[in-house]
């Protein structure tokens, strides 16, 4: 023994002075019938309908890396998670304008406020109100409320799915 740590081969630990043509040529043997076994099992299972065995890798912990920047900089957002407008990229198939009953005599109309419903037929189906928006005379404004039917942003026939 000249102080070298020993081989592990085939799950047997030999020391480098117990290594020898034979003894090299049957942990060799060894190792293919392991092999051939392990690929036997693994047919038996195929043909059984059983799973196959998992492939587990070596644990990575212990094992010294090259150098500190081995993990991964970030660069970035990762893609599609940058902020946009839910509603931006849906089909509107009807806008129907809401106007306020009722107003003082005077009122301009200053813009609107879009509320989508989304809803669901059997074919997609989106209504953007087009909520009226009004400037009184004494600075306030009033918005158009909603049909009394709309209740949140999903229409009936969506809502009959989703609740």
């Amino acid at each position: 023994m000249d102080g070298f740590e020993p081989i592990k081969v085939a799950g047997v630990e030999v020391s480098p002075g117990e290594r020898t043509p034979l003894v090299d040529h049957l942990l060799r043997v060894i190792e293919q019938q392991q092999a051939e076994i392990r690929a036997l099992r693994d047919e038996i299972n195929r043909l059984k309908g059983l799973p196959r065995r998992p492939t587990i890798r070596p644990s990575t912990l212990n094992a010294p890396h090259p150098d500190p920047s081995h993990k991964k900089k970030r660069r970035g957002k990762r893609p599609g998670s940058a902020k946009r407008q839910k509603t931006g990229e849906l089909t509107i198939h009807e806008t129907i304008p809401l106007p306020l009953e009722g107003l003082p005599e005077g009122a301009q109309q200053n813009g609107y406020e879009d509320f989508v419903v989304q809803d669901l037929n059997l074919e997609a189906h989106n209504v953007c109100y087009r909520r009226l928006r009004y400037l009184l005379p004494d600075g306030s404004s009033r918005t158009a409320p909603l049909p009394g039917e709309v209740q949140g942003h999903f229409g009936p026939g969506l809502r009959g799915y989703v609740l």
